[in-house]
């Protein structure tokens, strides 16, 4: 997984929490950082390495390097430590990256058990319930992931007001978390509340602006307003083609137009929307990546409203998973 793939299928939330534990020391290192006089034998030395790797995209050099200040910072301090809290985050974040979800989830279990043991219940405990709901996204786990949005939002709420960035963002991670499993009209109400908050307070946040506007529009679609939902798709859309417009997220916001004009039966508009954002993501995700797979499921009820029933038969089995939405 690339370095702009990763950023892309994370939550916003995780990645504005990941960026506070990935601030860079300055340093300079010359020749081969692996080499036996460049690695430091403390865990302040190795995590510092380690942040280098991690932002170089070079995830299974920075696991094994947050592996070993770990173990050097338990080894030192015991296990319930604030270095022990940073270190099992990065450790998670490094092998989320490298698709190890269910290492990365016991990683992230690991370390809401101690800021609870350490903190209380306070924004640590936050971050460490935001992280264990991207995790849980990833792995099709909706329900969980929606328990734990739900309680990170709760905490946020007793630290933050209620326009802070990281409540817009937990709100609209936890729409995504209810869309998934169906629950339009809460979903739309939590993309709606982040909408909100991210046009009267955060007018420069123009991502979580985007998340929020394309969730608000597929809710609206699956709730039968197409109509009202296209401009805001539209919106969405706009935002992540002037930001991000060679990145895949930018394929998969054109998918939910797709969806909608589907839904408006402006079907050859839809097949080309959703024609391309499949062969884009199938490239550079894989065909059984959800994202794709999703699209594929999108392709085949375009062809079965539209009548082409070998085209419809052909991207359901490529879709698989009815439940893929």
């Amino acid at each position: 997984m690339n370095k702009a793939l990763w950023k892309s299928a994370v939550s916003a939330t995780v990645l504005v929490i990941a960026a506070s534990l990935m601030t860079l020391c300055t340093v300079q290192c010359t020749g081969d950082r692996d080499g036996a006089g460049q690695e430091a034998s403390t865990p302040e030395g190795m995590t510092q390495l380690a942040n280098i790797a991690y932002a170089n995209a070079e995830y299974k050099k920075a696991e094994r390097l947050y592996r070993n200040a770990l173990e050097k910072q338990i080894e030192q301090n015991g296990e319930v430590h604030p270095s022990v809290v940073e270190s099992l985050n990065k450790l998670g974040l490094a092998l989320q990256a490298l698709d190890s979800l269910e290492e990365a989830e016991a990683c992230y279990k690991r370390n809401l058990e101690l800021c609870r043991q350490l903190y209380g219940e306070d924004q640590h405990s936050a971050d460490g319930n935001s992280f264990l709901g991207s995790i849980n996204v990833q792995l099709d786990l909706y329900h969980r992931a929606e328990a734990y949005f739900q309680e990170a939002l709760r905490l946020r709420r007793t630290g933050f007001p209620d326009d802070h960035e990281l409540i817009c963002s937990d709100l609209t991670n936890l729409g995504d978390a209810l869309l998934w499993q169906k629950k339009y009209a809460a979903a739309d109400s939590a993309y709606g509340q982040a909408l909100a908050i991210s046009r009267a307070v955060l007018p420069g946040d123009r991502q979580n602006k985007a998340a929020a506007l394309l969730g608000k529009g597929q809710s609206l679609v699956y709730m039968g307003d197409a109509s009202q939902a296209e401009p805001l798709i539209r919106e969405g859309l706009t935002i992540r083609e002037e930001h991000l417009p060679d990145d895949w997220h930018t394929y998969d916001a054109r998918s939910h137009l797709g969806l909608c004009l589907t839904h408006l039966g402006r079907y050859r508009e839809a097949e080309e929307l959703l024609a391309k954002t499949y062969a884009v993501l199938t490239e550079e995700r894989g065909p059984r990546d959800r994202h794709t797979r999703r699209t594929a499921r999108r392709l085949a009820d375009l062809y079965e409203a539209w009548g082409k029933p070998e085209l419809y038969a052909h991207y359901s089995a490529l879709a698989g998973d009815r439940r893929v939405r």
